[in-house]
């Protein structure tokens, strides 16, 4: 498994993960090659987890508080994806505006992760008939988290039938917002068993998506995002 970073914050996928990294905040090692002929080749310089989660940063060295573009994942993921049985990207906060449909083509599963706040909620749930809509576009699921503690205002009807995708609830936890990544093990039960739920559905919807193949992407797209 493969986690790469595009987001543009220090508390990402990899520093939950504990994928060890500089004082700076980037993960050790080197970068995947671009041209790797083997599993081993394209795995060998990449750090991971005690978990053996291999982390990969996209974002560039002299921005590290920036996103990294759409384009950088297809530049350094697209080429060596067929090495690894999953690749989970963070994408971090980004406006619809700027590449969200991009980030759809590179997935075959897409969270769109909004605060429970109602109207946190409401933009967010929005924009999924658009991504709904995209050709050969992704799975969508939709993961409401209760940042501050106060439950939020998130509209209490059912969503999943509403929207027509898996809506799961993420618990406040005080333990997310430690200074250091946190274990699991640490976290609260019910915290636990909404990641467990997510999870099982993230992959669950994967596995629905190669009932239906997408088709591949064309090199007109590939030049148009670049």
């Amino acid at each position: 498994m493969l986690a790469a970073n595009a987001s543009g914050g220090t508390h990402n996928v990899l520093w939950h993960a504990g994928v060890p990294t500089s004082d700076a905040g980037r993960p050790v090692g080197r970068t995947l090659p671009t041209a790797p002929r083997s599993a081993a080749e394209a795995t060998a310089q990449l750090p991971a987890s005690a978990a053996g989660l291999l982390g990969l940063d996209l974002r560039h060295p002299a921005h590290p508080t920036t996103p990294a573009p759409s384009r950088t994942w297809f530049d350094h993921i697209n080429p060596v994806s067929r090495f690894f049985d999953l690749v989970v990207t963070d994408w971090g906060v980004r406006g619809w505006q700027v590449d969200l449909s991009q980030v759809a083509l590179a997935s075959h599963v897409m969270c769109v992760v909004s605060r429970s706040e109602r109207h946190a909620v409401e933009q967010a749930a929005a924009i999924i008939p658009a991504l709904q809509g995209l050709d050969d576009g992704p799975r969508i699921v939709f993961v409401i988290v209760d940042v501050s503690g106060s439950r939020g205002s998130a509209p209490s009807t059912p969503l999943t039938g509403a929207l027509g995708v898996p809506v799961v609830r993420i618990p406040h936890d005080p333990a997310a917002g430690a200074a250091a990544p946190v274990e699991s093990v640490h976290t609260g039960a019910q915290t636990r068993i909404a990641h467990a739920v997510l999870a099982g559905t993230i992959m669950a919807e994967a596995q629905r998506s190669l009932l239906t193949p997408r088709a591949p992407v064309p090199r007109s797209a590939l030049e148009a995002i670049r």
